[in-house]
C-alpha cells in the first residue's frame, strides 16, 4: 500500500513522498509520487492529526496514527536542517503557500459513486449502499481505490473528525455499510459491533442448488489457513479435530512453506448463521435471507458452500468455477458476480441510542 513519508517545512513547503511499501516487511520498493504543501496562516497551531485529515483526506485516520507512531512523519524547521520525527502532540506552524494533492481520476469517479449511494445520513453516521467491486480497505493487492480512502467525502464541513469505517464488506459484496462521521460515533459503533446481539444484519444471497431444508441454523466453527504465497482461505473445522498445543514460530513457518496449516483448533472461530428460503426455482436455485449471528471473515460464503452445500452464485473462491447451465441461461454474464447483498442493518444510534434500521435496495 502507499505510505506517506512527509517533510513539513514551516514557512515554506510540506513535501509528502508517497512510497510503495511492502506491508509485511516494511521495505521501500519504489518512489511513487511527490506532493508539496505548506501550512496556511489559518492552520497555525492546528494539531498534526487534524491537519493531515484535512489536507490529505485520502489517508485514513488509522493510517495517520500508524505513521506518527512509527515516526514516518518528519518536519524541517528551516532550510538545510535534518528532518525531525514528530509525535501526535505536534502542532503546525503557519506557512505561505499551498499545493494540495489530487485524487486520481478513478478515485474521483468512485467518490461520486459513494456520494450517490447514501441511504441514511445525519451528523454522526452515514450508511451507504456499497457498490460491487469496491474494496472496503486497502491492501497489498488493492491499490488506492477503496472505501477507507474515499470516506472523507462524508466529512462534515466544520468538523475536525475524520470519518471512520466501523465494519467491512468483501470487495464483491454489495449493500448496506455503516461509516462513523465523528470520533464519538466511531467509538459507540465499534462497541455495538463487538457486543453480541446488539446489531442485526440481514443479507440476501442467490444460491444454487436450493437447500433441502427451507430454514435453519448453520453452527459450524471456522478457521483460517494461510498458504505459502500469502493467500488465505476460511474453512470449516473438522468435527473430529481435537485441540492442539500452541504452535511455535518454527512450526507455523513450516506450515506456510508446505501450503498451510492442517488440523488442530488453536485458531478455531465460532460461527453461526441463520438462513431462510425466500423464493425458490424448484430444486435448481433459491433466494435466501441470512442473519449472521457472528461476524467472521467470509462466514456466510463458507457456511453456504461447505455447510449447506449450496454455494452463492458467482462465488469463485468457495463455490463453483462454472455455474449450472440453467443458472447461466437465467443470469448471463452476471453469473461472474458474487450474488451476496447486505440488505439491512439495525443498530443502536451511538448518540441518542434509539434503534435505527437502514435498508439497501437491490
Amino acid at each position: 500500500m502507499l505510505l506517506p513519508r512527509s517533510r513539513f517545512v514551516f514557512g515554506r513547503t510540506v513535501t509528502v513522498r508517497c512510497l510503495s511499501m511492502n506491508s509485511e516487511k516494511s521495505e521501500t520498493l519504489e518512489l511513487d509520487h511527490v506532493v508539496e504543501m505548506v501550512v496556511q496562516g489559518n492552520e497555525n497551531d492546528v494539531g498534526v492529526r487534524n491537519w493531515l485529515g484535512k489536507r490529505l483526506p485520502a489517508i485514513p485516520y488509522s493510517l495517520a496514527e500508524k505513521l506518527l507512531r512509527k515516526k514516518q512523519i518528519r518536519v524541517v524547521t528551516s532550510t538545510g536542517e535534518e528532518p525531525v520525527p514528530i509525535s501526535h502532540r505536534h502542532r503546525m506552524q503557519a506557512g505561505e503557500k499551498q499545493q494540495q494533492d489530487k485524487w486520481s481520476e478513478p478515485m474521483q469517479r468512485w467518490a461520486k459513486v459513494l456520494k450517490s449511494s447514501v441511504i441514511f445520513q445525519d451528523d454522526h453516521v452515514v450508511a451507504i449502499n456499497k457498490p460491487f467491486d469496491l474494496p472496503s480497505q486497502g491492501g497489498e493487492k488493492i491499490g488506492s481505490c477503496h472505501v477507507a480512502a474515499l470516506i472523507s467525502v462524508f466529512r462534515s464541513p466544520n468538523s475536525t473528525d475524520q470519518p471512520t469505517l466501523v465494519h467491512r464488506l468483501d470487495r464483491e459484496t454489495t449493500g448496506a455499510m455503516l461509516i462513523a462521521k465523528t470520533r464519538v460515533a466511531a467509538q459507540g459503533l465499534h462497541r455495538a459491533f463487538q457486543s453480541s446481539g446488539t446489531i442485526d444484519k440481514s443479507y440476501l444471497a442467490f444460491v444454487a442448488p436450493t437447500p433441502k431444508v427451507s430454514s435453519g441454523i448453520i453452527n459450524l466453527p471456522l478457521k483460517r489457513i494461510v498458504f505459502a504465497n500469502g493467500d488465505d482461505r476460511i474453512v470449516v473445522c473438522s468435527e473430529t479435530t481435537e485441540p492442539s498445543p500452541k504452535k511455535s514460530k518454527a512450526s507455523k513457518a513450516n506450515e506456510a512453506e508446505t501450503g498451510g496449516s492442517s488440523g488442530g483448533s488453536d485458531n478455531e472461530m465460532k460461527a453461526i448463521t441463520k438462513y431462510r428460503v425466500v423464493n425458490a426455482a424448484g430444486s435448481s436455485a433459491a433466494l435466501l435471507n441470512l442473519h449472521p449471528k457472528t461476524g467472521k471473515k467470509h462466514q456466510i460464503r463458507v457456511h453456504l458452500a461447505d455447510g449447506l452445500h449450496c454455494p452463492i452464485v458467482g462465488d469463485r473462491k468457495y463455490g463453483k468455477r462454472l455455474e449450472p447451465s440453467h443458472v447461466h441461461t437465467f443470469l448471463g454474464s452476471d453469473c461472474n458476480k458474487l450474488h451476496l447483498h447486505s440488505y439491512q442493518i439495525t443498530f443502536p444510534h451511538p448518540i441518542h441510542r434509539r434503534m435505527v434500521t437502514v435498508t439497501a435496495p437491490l
